[in-house]
């Protein structure tokens, strides 16, 4: 976990999904008449475009909702089918990226300085292996060396 203050670099966030009303009382009704469970989740992963990962400060760690799972359970009152919501949870980063807003990251879009230098290192190894063809190495005998004992 990275400490509070720290500079990192955000590849992505969470967004709120939306969801209409239409959509929701259909849900609602397969949940309470046909018995059904159904799962939902209240954010999606919107990762930003390469060359586009944008830099901040970790101001905060979050518990969010990550799943919602709907389901009937028989009221023991009316004995009718009620509504329910189980939800899990999952931390994310609370990052300060400019003075517009905060926005929630997931922990495995987040990296600190050292992580973003390995990880251009090995972007820039990558780019290189593409422009040499390693089958022309298989081939190379060496150099001539005449300081060779």
């Amino acid at each position: 976990m990275y400490k509070l203050g720290e500079r990192v670099l955000v590849r992505g966030k969470l967004v709120k999904r939306s969801f209409d009303p239409v959509h929701i009382s259909e849900v609602t009704d397969a949940v309470l008449n046909l018995g059904v469970t159904a799962k939902s989740e209240k954010y999606e992963v919107k990762e930003f475009e390469m060359g586009k990962a944008k830099y901040g400060i970790v101001v905060g760690v979050r518990s969010v909702v990550d799943t919602r799972y709907h389901y009937a359970e028989k009221c023991e009152f009316t004995g009718k089918p009620r509504f329910v919501t189980k939800t899990t949870r999952k931390q994310v980063y609370l990052i300060a990226t400019d003075l517009k807003g905060l926005l929630y990251a997931p922990f495995e879009l987040v990296m600190s300085k050292n992580e973003i230098d390995r990880f251009c290192r090995e972007e820039a190894l990558l780019e290189l292996n593409d422009e040499i063809d390693l089958d022309e190495l298989d081939d190379f005998d060496g150099f001539e060396d005449d300081l060779a004992v």
